[in-house]
């Protein structure tokens, strides 16, 4: 098979993935300004969906360097946080795009390791120019044991319920990788958060959820911290809204990445042209 063959199908794999296929985008069924309640239990969508939810590190185990978490958004591409391989000024960092160390793992709904290794990278993310924050994976192999999460067709909407899952450490410090030695923590984060008012963030483009209020996860979390970023947001029918991206007060408040058609379509473009190098 040719490489532009090649290509055409990761495009049209990524590309039904979010905006064709009709089950796809997200139906409606979200909220319009109403106070949400977060529920006792995590919504059956959003728990059915978050083995869908990586550890992107480098290929050192325990993992140290550059650990972050991932989205997976089709059978090979891997959607995360940007700032992991650029710095504020959008410059990429020595090192920190190099594909041979770039390894992502997860867990299956049967308990099984899964990984792949990174074959291309495309990252943005500069403060001053309020480029955003993120960065696509595309990897060696499909990974087609976990599932790949869907693009909701309606922005963050101001007091609605969202659902962070991530492989941030634990608030004693204790790192979640899929393979730790602790059962427990080889699965993600999983709390919950209310969207405030787009008035409230000052980071461009991004939106403020308030969190402390309700942990879901195997091992209790309800506050962000570092190693959240690039992990999922999702609304109360399991869609991915955004991407965790900051947190604010101790992570009382977290900072979110919008995710949208146009984003993802720029960023394959990027993927496929003109790819991050390896900055030695």
């Amino acid at each position: 098979m040719t490489e532009q063959n090649l290509s055409r199908r990761n495009f049209l794999e990524l590309t039904a993935a979010f905006i064709g296929g009709g089950a796809s985008v997200a139906a409606c069924g979200r909220l319009e300004n109403k106070p949400y309640i977060l529920p006792e239990k995590l919504p059956d969508a959003v728990n059915s969906i978050h083995y869908g939810v990586v550890f992107v590190s480098d290929a050192v185990v325990p993992p140290v360097g550059v650990t972050l978490s991932g989205v997976k958004i089709g059978p090979r591409h891997i959607l995360t946080a940007g700032h992991a391989f650029r710095n504020q000024n959008g410059s990429i960092f020595p090192q920190a795009t190099c594909i041979d160390n770039a390894v992502i793992q997860g867990y299956s709904s049967n308990g099984h390791l899964i990984e792949s290794k990174a074959k291309k990278i495309a990252s943005s993310y500069n403060i001053k120019d309020s480029v955003a924050d993120v960065a696509l994976i595309e990897t060696v192999n499909p990974i087609n044991e976990l599932p790949s999460f869907s693009l909701s067709d309606t922005p963050i909407i101001s007091g609605e319920g969202l659902y962070f899952i991530n492989y941030e450490p634990t608030s004693y410090g204790a790192p979640r990788y899929p393979t730790q030695y602790e059962r427990l923590l080889r699965y993600p984060a999983m709390f919950g958060g209310i969207a405030l008012p787009t008035t409230s963030t000052s980071i461009p483009h991004d939106t403020l959820v308030q969190l402390g209020l309700k942990s879901y996860g195997r091992v209790p979390d309800s506050r962000i911290r570092q190693g959240a970023s690039g992990g999922a947001v999702a609304d109360r029918n399991g869609f991915l809204v955004g991407i965790s991206d900051d947190e604010s007060n101790n992570g009382d408040y977290a900072y979110v990445q919008p995710v949208t058609q146009n984003l993802l379509r720029a960023l394959y473009t990027k993927l496929q042209t003109n790819p991050d190098a390896c900055v030695q």
